[in-house]
């Protein structure tokens, strides 16, 4: 079973804003979303967090997971149907 290989960086779907004007502090988000509800004093100090994780390998066991929850899906639907003849 071939797999296809991820060509972007999963780290991109972050975004580091500020949370003001005066730009004293950011957060970490990924679309609309707080990714954490921690603060940073710096940009900086978000992209060391941001670094420390390895995000590829992280969505990778998401997608295996959510690859496994639809194949238990199947089989319970054809479980369900080998019932209902």
């Amino acid at each position: 079973m071939k797999k296809e290989v991820l060509k972007n960086d999963m780290k991109d779907c972050f975004k580091i804003v500020p949370t003001n004007t005066e730009e004293n502090e950011f957060v970490i988000v990924i679309g609309n979303h707080l990714a954490t509800e921690e603060r940073f004093q710096s940009r900086t100090q978000a992209e060391r967090k941001l670094n420390k994780t390895d995000w590829n390998l992280v969505s990778s066991f998401f997608f295996a997971l959510k690859e496994a929850v639809e194949h238990e899906k199947k089989i319970k639907e054809s479980n369900e149907q080998g019932a209902e003849e």
